[in-house]
């Protein structure tokens, strides 16, 4: 597949390449490879075709050599779908590879110039090379005169030689004569890069790179047209200059024990005047981001713009995003990842520019002495060890709800594709097919969140009770920056699964119609954020990765043997969400939920009216995605206990896998029956509801239970909090973590509905203003 040309630089046969891949052969099944033994298809990373040149033009060069028609269109297409999820921009690709190296992806495909500029500063990895593809294509960058004044600068481009060596150093070829003294110097591929490159085809017509890229793009279910809209020329007007050709190339690292990002070559110290803007830069973001507070904290005196957060769950920012309302508010996003987001159908167009700012990939901690027990301090399991000890018993963790955090769907995509083996993205059909192995894995969960943070605290306070938890499922920075917090009793072992991780890359984002003010402060704020200064104080006080070469790692960061594989996120949207829903309507530990409602009198009106819209969308009245995601799941158990001046008999109801409709039915028709009258015997309402999950754990166990308390008022009749403390400080230990979502609503006792909530290791939601119905939802996260 790889050999080399008689000038001495290595080429990748495409006729060669495309059989592997049709073929679907896997790195570990090559024969003689110790470089790279993963359980991963044999194929080149790429940026998607329906966003970048490069994709498109390797798309043709896969066509032409395939001969064209529709079936070697459906080869084209598998090698993008196959992938997973893809970036937008061809320097992003090639910046992991830089700062993760052969963990990140064996082979990248890169423009010429990106490899010569890297490998001129010192930042490729060590053993990097590069390949061309063989037939190749150049590409070249065109200016367009409007008129004179641009038509000279066309011509000192072309012509002047301090900016064609400039240009040269940058890695684009322009005259022979430059081009040969930069590419001389350059370490790579083999004894030099090749001053004239053979096996060239025309490039392809537009029309043709955009037919294949609406193709690829519709098959990886991101729904955008597929290109770029294109300026109208008037040709008597202009003049046009080709002046830099690109030439596509392969980075590849050839040593797996010598794969490492190379740290030799540090930024320069001195990193130029800071970029400048004014007002404020309004961002959404995840509720992850707080430990950056100190480093934002920083922006404005360097940038003069002040980074406002708006924390938002990463499915609800999803949400305002897709459906165009975020940008009403908000200049920009931050997320701890975009890669649902851009699989979204609704999202083309409107994001915009992305710049990522840190890496963390999702693993497990254990407690110290309990990764020795398995023998996983020594040696690096599999996830399918990982499930196989989890299902039996041998340890527990906590893990964040996929539908609610990223951190708890990275981890269900790491932990199904490992599973599933087959080195590509997972698919729809393949998803029911692993829930029998996915559900020894899930069934070692006994704490859930919908936050990251939340999770590590209840981790935190769970060590203090009577129910600790092993270990957590969580970003590799939440779980370093435990050990280095001093309130854990025992440290976490950071076990990094043998086959494999999925990472987050922390991608601040401009949104697409946010004002050409917040375009400049965008621009200032993310320039400030990726100087090696910050990149550096990021990693030492947050401990993230940093997404910049050139920075070394502390000796905080595993594993010690430098290999962690990147493992494919799903390709489809369709993909991607019925991986969320099987989690929750087959793979997870089944839930039980407790509804403690308040219907005494003063809930009468539009907060009656408030309760039942909310419980009703959980029903499946609610068509949104969040909806989607947070209804009541198959084999869940939901139980109904209203309250007034005594509590109401309890309503259970239990929904199967599958045709959940008839008991859903039914719980629509009980809240609709729901009516107000009488006083407020809150903590009477909580004893029963402990009660009742007493004696149904005692009968069936395997079971995330949780209590959901909604009250608009002070308690009027019935015990006092003092007694109900005393009540529930005298439960059994795994009664008392049951844990007690409290809704702030109405005129609530804001401090005693926290009091419930921290007691029993649960969390005051506020529903004083806002949607009932959102808060609900939000809670679901937790359950």
């Amino acid at each position: 597949m790889a050999r080399r040309a008689p000038e001495g630089h290595w080429v990748l046969d495409l006729g060669k390449y495309l059989d592997l891949a049709k073929r679907d052969v896997r790195w570990d099944q090559l024969k003689g490879n110790v470089a790279y033994p993963a359980r991963r298809d044999v194929l080149v990373t790429t940026t998607h075709p329906g966003d970048s040149n490069s994709a498109g033009v390797y798309a043709w060069l896969a066509l032409h050599q395939l001969g064209g028609g529709a079936q070697a269109l459906d080869e084209v297409v598998k090698l993008f779908t196959d992938q997973g999820g893809l970036e937008r921009s061809t320097e992003d690709p090639f910046e992991k590879y830089l700062t993760q190296g052969l963990n990140y992806t064996p082979l990248v495909l890169v423009y010429e110039s990106q490899f010569v500029e890297a490998a001129l500063a010192g930042t490729l990895p060590r053993n990097a090379t590069l390949m061309y593809t063989a037939p190749t294509t150049p590409s070249t960058h065109t200016v367009v005169a409007f008129d004179g004044a641009g038509d000279k600068v066309g011509d000192l481009l072309v012509r002047d030689p301090q900016l064609l060596q400039l240009a040269a150093e940058h890695g684009f070829r322009t005259d022979e004569a430059t081009a040969a003294s930069v590419l001389a110097r350059v370490p790579g591929a083999g004894p030099a890069l090749p001053l004239k490159l053979t096996g060239i085809v025309p490039a392809p017509p537009a029309e043709v790179v955009d037919s294949s890229s609406r193709r690829s793009t519709s098959a990886s279910g991101n729904e955008h047209d597929g290109h770029e809209p294109r300026m109208a020329v008037n040709p008597k007007r202009t003049s046009v200059r080709r002046f830099l050709a690109l030439t596509l190339g392969l980075a590849l690292l050839a040593s797996a024990c010598d794969s490492s990002p190379n740290p030799t070559a540090s930024p320069q110290a001195s990193e130029g005047p800071f970029k400048k803007g004014s007002g404020t830069l309004r961002v959404l973001a995840g509720s992850e981001l707080q430990d950056l507070a100190p480093v934002l904290g920083e922006v404005k005196a360097a940038t003069g713009v002040t980074v406002k957060l708006t924390e938002i769950g990463t499915l609800d920012g999803i949400e305002k995003v897709a459906a165009g309302t975020a940008v009403r508010e908000q200049d920009a996003i931050w997320f701890s990842s975009n890669r649902y987001l851009e699989l979204h159908p609704e999202a083309s167009g409107r994001i915009d520019v992305s710049t990522k700012v840190a890496n963390s990939p999702v693993v497990l901690g254990l407690r110290a002495s309990k990764a020795k027990e398995l023998g996983w301090d020594q040696h690096r399991p599999t996830w399918s060890e990982i499930a196989e000890a989890a299902g039996s018993g041998r340890f527990t963790y906590g893990m964040t709800n996929p539908a609610a955090s990223n951190s708890g769907y990275s981890a269900l995509v790491g932990v199904a594709a490992a599973l599933a083996g087959t080195g590509r993205a997972l698919t729809s059909a393949e998803i029911t097919t692993l829930t029998p192995r996915l559900q020894p894995f899930f069934a070692g969960q006994s704490l859930s969140s919908g936050s990251s943070g939340w999770l590590a605290d209840a981790y935190v306070q769970r060590q203090s009770g009577g129910a600790p938890v092993d270990g957590l499922v969580n970003y590799e920075s939440v779980l370093l920056s435990l050990n280095a917090g001093g309130e854990l009793k025992e440290p976490l072992t950071v076990v990094y699964p043998a086959d494999g991780v999925v990472t987050a890359d922390y991608p601040l984002t401009l949104l697409s119609g946010a004002s050409e003010q917040a375009r400049t402060n965008y621009t200032a704020v993310a320039d400030f954020l990726r100087r090696a200064s910050t990149q550096r104080k990021i990693m030492e006080t947050t401990f993230r990765r940093p997404a910049v070469p050139g920075i070394e790692l502390t000796k905080s960061f595993g594993p010690t043997d430098g290999a962690l594989v990147e493992l494919p996120f799903p390709a489809r949207y369709g993909d991607a969400t019925a991986l969320v829903t099987g989690f929750g309507d087959t793979m997870r530990k089944p839930a039980r939920t407790i509804y403690v409602l308040d219907v005494s009198g003063s809930m009468k009106g539009a907060r009656m009216k408030g309760l039942q819209t909310a419980l009703l969308g959980l029903s499946g009245t609610d068509n949104s995605l969040s909806g989607e995601l947070t209804r009541f799941n198959g084999r869940e158990q939901v139980i109904m206990l209203p309250f007034s001046t005594t509590p109401s008999a309890p309503r259970q109801f239990d929904l199967p896998v599958e045709n959940r409709k008839p008991v859903t039915n039914q719980i629509s028709g009980y809240v609709r029956g729901l009516a107000a009258k009488g006083d407020t015997a809150i903590y009477d309402a909580l004893t029963q509801a402990l009660e009742l999950a007493k004696k149904l754990d005692a009968a069936d166990p395997k079971r995330f239970t949780s209590i959901v308390l909604l009250t608009d008022g002070e308690r009027t009749v019935g015990p006092k909090l003092p007694a109900f403390k005393t009540y529930h400080a005298k439960l059994p230990a795994k009664i008392k973590t049951i844990p007690i979502f409290t809704l702030l609503f109405g005129e609530s006792n804001v401090g005693e509905m926290t009091e419930v909530s921290k007691i029993s290791g649960g969390r005051s939601f506020d529903a004083r203003s806002g949607s009932l119905a959102g808060v609900f939802k939000q809670i679901r996260g937790y359950q």
